[in-house]
Protein backbone atom coordinates (compact mmCIF):
# COMPACT_ATOMS: atom_id res chain seq x y z
CA UNK A 1 0.00 0.00 0.00
CA UNK A 2 1.25 3.49 -0.76
CA UNK A 3 -1.26 5.17 1.51
CA UNK A 4 1.48 6.02 3.99
CA UNK A 5 3.92 7.19 1.30
CA UNK A 6 4.22 10.76 0.09
CA UNK A 7 3.77 11.08 -3.64
CA UNK A 8 2.54 13.57 -6.20
CA UNK A 9 1.27 13.67 -9.76
CA UNK A 10 1.55 16.57 -12.16
CA UNK A 11 0.25 17.38 -15.61
CA UNK A 12 1.16 20.02 -18.16
CA UNK A 13 -0.28 21.48 -21.33
CA UNK A 14 2.26 21.65 -24.17
CA UNK A 15 2.35 22.74 -27.78
CA UNK A 16 4.34 19.75 -29.03
CA UNK A 17 1.43 17.37 -29.62
CA UNK A 18 1.65 16.03 -33.15
CA UNK A 19 5.12 17.48 -33.77
CA UNK A 20 8.25 15.55 -34.70
CA UNK A 21 9.63 15.89 -31.16
CA UNK A 22 6.43 15.03 -29.29
CA UNK A 23 7.42 11.46 -28.34
CA UNK A 24 10.93 12.59 -27.33
CA UNK A 25 9.52 15.48 -25.33
CA UNK A 26 7.06 13.34 -23.41
CA UNK A 27 9.73 10.69 -22.75
CA UNK A 28 12.38 13.13 -21.54
CA UNK A 29 10.91 16.42 -20.33
CA UNK A 30 10.12 14.81 -16.98
CA UNK A 31 13.81 15.21 -16.14
CA UNK A 32 13.57 18.96 -16.70
CA UNK A 33 10.40 19.05 -14.60
CA UNK A 34 12.15 17.06 -11.87
CA UNK A 35 14.80 19.79 -11.66
CA UNK A 36 12.08 22.43 -11.40
CA UNK A 37 10.43 20.42 -8.62
CA UNK A 38 13.72 20.04 -6.74
CA UNK A 39 14.45 23.78 -7.09
CA UNK A 40 10.99 24.56 -5.69
CA UNK A 41 10.82 21.91 -2.97
CA UNK A 42 14.23 20.35 -2.29
CA UNK A 43 13.91 17.01 -0.54
CA UNK A 44 15.31 13.52 -1.10
CA UNK A 45 13.28 12.27 -4.05
CA UNK A 46 12.76 8.91 -5.69
CA UNK A 47 11.38 9.65 -9.14
CA UNK A 48 9.56 6.80 -10.89
CA UNK A 49 7.82 6.63 -14.23
CA UNK A 50 4.04 6.73 -14.31
CA UNK A 51 3.86 3.19 -15.72
CA UNK A 52 5.50 1.64 -12.66
CA UNK A 53 3.53 0.16 -9.81
CA UNK A 54 4.93 0.63 -6.33
CA UNK A 55 4.59 -2.79 -4.73
CA UNK A 56 6.53 -2.22 -1.51
CA UNK A 57 7.92 0.60 0.60
CA UNK A 58 10.63 2.74 -0.93
CA UNK A 59 12.09 3.35 2.54
CA UNK A 60 15.13 1.08 1.94
CA UNK A 61 16.07 3.08 -1.14
CA UNK A 62 15.52 6.39 0.69
CA UNK A 63 17.77 5.07 3.48
CA UNK A 64 20.53 4.24 0.98
CA UNK A 65 20.11 7.64 -0.70
CA UNK A 66 21.01 9.41 2.58
CA UNK A 67 24.69 8.66 1.92
CA UNK A 68 24.62 9.52 -1.79
CA UNK A 69 23.75 12.33 -4.16
CA UNK A 70 22.16 10.27 -6.92
CA UNK A 71 20.68 6.78 -7.29
CA UNK A 72 20.56 5.31 -10.78
CA UNK A 73 19.13 2.06 -12.08
CA UNK A 74 21.93 0.16 -13.82
CA UNK A 75 21.06 -2.23 -16.60
CA UNK A 76 23.72 -4.97 -16.42
CA UNK A 77 24.66 -6.68 -19.64
CA UNK A 78 23.73 -3.78 -21.88
CA UNK A 79 26.34 -3.02 -24.52
CA UNK A 80 25.13 0.25 -26.04
CA UNK A 81 26.05 3.40 -24.16
CA UNK A 82 22.54 4.84 -24.15
CA UNK A 83 21.17 1.82 -22.31
CA UNK A 84 23.59 1.65 -19.37
CA UNK A 85 20.97 3.20 -17.09
CA UNK A 86 17.22 2.87 -16.96
CA UNK A 87 15.64 6.31 -16.58
CA UNK A 88 12.48 4.89 -15.00
CA UNK A 89 13.85 5.13 -11.46
CA UNK A 90 16.06 8.00 -10.32
CA UNK A 91 16.95 9.07 -6.81
CA UNK A 92 18.12 12.61 -6.13
CA UNK A 93 19.35 14.01 -2.86
CA UNK A 94 19.22 17.84 -2.80
CA UNK A 95 22.94 18.14 -2.07
CA UNK A 96 25.05 20.53 -4.15
CA UNK A 97 26.41 17.58 -6.15
CA UNK A 98 22.99 15.95 -6.56
CA UNK A 99 21.44 19.16 -7.85
CA UNK A 100 24.47 19.84 -10.09
CA UNK A 101 24.02 16.36 -11.58
CA UNK A 102 20.30 16.95 -12.14
CA UNK A 103 21.00 20.36 -13.74
CA UNK A 104 23.40 18.65 -16.13
CA UNK A 105 20.81 16.04 -17.06
CA UNK A 106 18.04 18.63 -17.50
CA UNK A 107 20.32 20.91 -19.53
CA UNK A 108 21.37 18.05 -21.81
CA UNK A 109 17.72 17.12 -22.42
CA UNK A 110 16.55 20.72 -22.90
CA UNK A 111 19.35 21.60 -25.33
CA UNK A 112 18.81 18.59 -27.58
CA UNK A 113 15.03 19.03 -27.59
CA UNK A 114 15.40 22.74 -28.38
CA UNK A 115 17.88 22.33 -31.22
CA UNK A 116 16.06 19.38 -32.79
CA UNK A 117 18.94 16.90 -32.42
CA UNK A 118 17.24 14.73 -29.77
CA UNK A 119 16.98 11.01 -30.43
CA UNK A 120 15.11 8.16 -28.77
CA UNK A 121 16.62 7.15 -25.39
CA UNK A 122 17.51 10.80 -24.76
CA UNK A 123 16.65 10.40 -21.07
CA UNK A 124 18.98 7.42 -20.60
CA UNK A 125 21.74 9.04 -22.67
CA UNK A 126 21.49 12.22 -20.60
CA UNK A 127 22.09 10.24 -17.39
CA UNK A 128 25.21 8.55 -18.75
CA UNK A 129 26.66 11.65 -20.44
CA UNK A 130 26.13 13.77 -17.34
CA UNK A 131 27.78 11.16 -15.13
CA UNK A 132 30.80 10.89 -17.45
CA UNK A 133 31.03 14.68 -17.84
CA UNK A 134 30.86 15.33 -14.09
CA UNK A 135 33.68 12.85 -13.51
CA UNK A 136 35.79 14.47 -16.24
CA UNK A 137 35.25 17.87 -14.63
CA UNK A 138 36.40 16.50 -11.29
CA UNK A 139 33.08 17.10 -9.53
CA UNK A 140 31.52 13.66 -9.53
CA UNK A 141 28.35 13.05 -7.60
CA UNK A 142 28.23 10.17 -5.12
CA UNK A 143 26.20 7.74 -7.22
CA UNK A 144 24.70 4.50 -5.98
CA UNK A 145 22.74 1.86 -7.83
CA UNK A 146 19.06 1.73 -7.00
CA UNK A 147 19.69 -1.92 -6.19
CA UNK A 148 18.19 -5.19 -7.23
CA UNK A 149 15.27 -4.81 -4.83
CA UNK A 150 13.46 -2.83 -7.49
CA UNK A 151 13.44 -6.00 -9.58
CA UNK A 152 12.14 -8.07 -6.67
CA UNK A 153 8.72 -6.47 -6.49
CA UNK A 154 9.26 -3.00 -5.02
CA UNK A 155 8.58 -1.50 -8.44
CA UNK A 156 6.82 -3.49 -11.12
CA UNK A 157 6.69 -2.91 -14.84
CA UNK A 158 5.76 -5.35 -17.60
CA UNK A 159 9.00 -4.55 -19.42
CA UNK A 160 11.31 -5.47 -16.54
CA UNK A 161 12.19 -9.00 -15.52
CA UNK A 162 10.96 -9.61 -12.01
CA UNK A 163 13.67 -12.20 -11.50
CA UNK A 164 16.93 -12.65 -13.41
CA UNK A 165 17.47 -16.32 -14.34
CA UNK A 166 20.41 -17.72 -12.38
CA UNK A 167 21.93 -19.16 -15.57
CA UNK A 168 22.02 -15.74 -17.23
CA UNK A 169 25.55 -14.52 -17.99
CA UNK A 170 24.51 -11.24 -16.33
CA UNK A 171 23.18 -12.75 -13.08
CA UNK A 172 26.23 -11.72 -11.02
CA UNK A 173 26.09 -8.12 -12.37
CA UNK A 174 22.34 -8.00 -11.74
CA UNK A 175 22.81 -9.04 -8.11
CA UNK A 176 25.15 -6.09 -7.61
CA UNK A 177 23.11 -3.57 -9.62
Amino acid sequence: SILGERFSLSTEATFVAGSNVANLYYASARLVRLLQLMDHAPAPTIFVDADLVIGASLDPLFARLKDADVALCRMPGRVTLHSQFNASVIGINPTAEGLRFLRGVAGFVAKLLADGSAAWCLDQTALLCTLVNSRRQGVPARVIATGRSIYDGTLKCALWPQKMPEDSPYYKDWQQA
